[in-house]
């Protein structure tokens, strides 16, 4: 995600993105998409019981 996309989308949220969950920058979706330690990652997942789900991930060391 852009810094503005990251801005836009936690903008009602009352936490800092930096302590969003964490995913390791060794998992093998983070090297497929080439992501570095400090991006952002949307994760949208389809559910049955929710339809739709939005997480977020930001990739460390």
């Amino acid at each position: 995600m852009t810094e503005d996309e990251i801005a836009d989308e936690l903008s009602d949220v009352e936490y800092d993105f930096k302590d969003l969950p964490k995913i390791k920058s060794h998992d093998p979706v983070v090297k497929a998409i080439s992501a570095k330690p400090g991006d952002v990652l949307r994760i949208t997942r389809e559910s049955q019981t929710a339809g739709v789900f939005i997480t977020y991930r930001i990739v460390e060391d």
